[in-house]
C-alpha cells in the first residue's frame, strides 16, 4: 500500500464529515507510518508523533471544537507520550487513539454538510495525478486559484502545490514496483527525474532507486507499506 504523506492533513476534512471511525482509522495510519519508518531515530519519531498530535488538534479546532480545551488534551498527550519509549508501539498507540477520541468528541455534532472546498480539493488529488495543477483544480472547483490557494493555505498550513507534489509523488512511489525511476517520475507528472528523486529522499529517507533495489529484494518498507 502506497501511503500519501498529505493525509495526514486530510484529518481537517474528515473531521468535518463528523466520521469518527474513518478519523481514528486515518490517525492509525499516520502512526503506522512514523512507527514503522526504519531510517529515522527514536528523538525524530517522538517528533513527528508529536506533530500528529497538532495535526489532530488543528483538524478538531477547524471542525469547531474548542480550541482551550482541544489544546489542553493535546498537552496531557504530549506528557503522555513522553513518558514512553517509541518501541512501546500499543500504549503509545493507545495513547493516541484516547486522545483522538476525546478530541473529536469537542466536535459539535451537526446535520450532514455537502463537502467543502478543503474535501473537494482533496478529492480530486485521487484523479489523474499527471495533469494536477492548481490551475486546473481551481477550474474544476469553479473558483479561482488566489482563492483556492487562500482557502487551502489557511485550513492546513500547506499550499495546494504542496498537495499535489505530494499526490504525485506518492503515485510515483507505487509505481516503482513495476517499472523504472524514469518512467514512474515521468509517468506521475514530474517534468525532471532529479526533483522526483529530490522530493523521494526529503519525504522517505532514501532515494527511489534504493527503495526499488528494496523492493525487488524483498525487503522491508520505509513506511510500512
Amino acid at each position: 500500500m502506497s501511503y500519501p504523506f498529505y493525509l495526514g492533513e486530510s484529518l481537517v476534512a474528515t473531521a468535518a464529515s463528523h466520521d469518527l471511525t474513518a478519523f481514528s482509522n486515518l490517525v492509525e495510519r499516520n502512526f503506522s507510518v512514523i512507527i514503522n519508518t526504519h531510517a529515522q531515530s527514536a528523538t525524530v519519531k517522538k517528533f513527528r508523533l508529536a506533530g500528529l498530535v497538532s495535526l489532530i488538534t488543528r483538524a478538531v479546532y477547524r471542525a469547531g471544537g474548542n480550541p482551550d480545551r482541544a489544546f489542553d488534551l493535546s498537552m496531557d498527550c504530549y506528557e503522555e507520550i513522553g513518558k514512553l519509549r517509541i518501541d512501546e508501539r500499543d500504549k503509545l498507540a493507545s495513547v493516541l487513539q484516547t486522545f483522538c477520541h476525546a478530541a473529536f468528541e469537542l466536535i459539535p455534532k451537526t446535520s450532514f454538510r455537502p463537502p467543502n472546498l478543503l474535501q473537494r480539493f482533496l478529492q480530486e488529488l485521487e484523479q489523474d495525478k499527471e495533469q494536477l495543477s492548481v490551475e486546473t483544480v481551481a477550474r474544476k472547483l469553479n473558483v479561482s486559484t488566489s482563492y483556492l490557494c487562500r482557502v487551502i493555505k489557511v485550513a492546513t498550513g500547506r499550499t495546494p502545490s504542496e498537495y499535489i507534489r505530494l499526490a504525485k509523488l506518492s503515485q510515483a512511489r507505487s509505481l516503482l514496483a513495476t517499472t523504472t525511476v524514469t518512467n514512474a517520475a515521468m509517468e506521475s507528472g514530474f517534468s525532471k527525474v532529479s526533483a522526483f528523486i529530490e522530493l523521494f529522499r526529503k519525504h522517505y529517507g532514501e532515494t527511489p532507486g534504493i527503495y526499488k533495489r528494496r523492493l525487488m529484494c524483498g525487503g522491508p518498507s520505509k513506511s510500512g507499506d
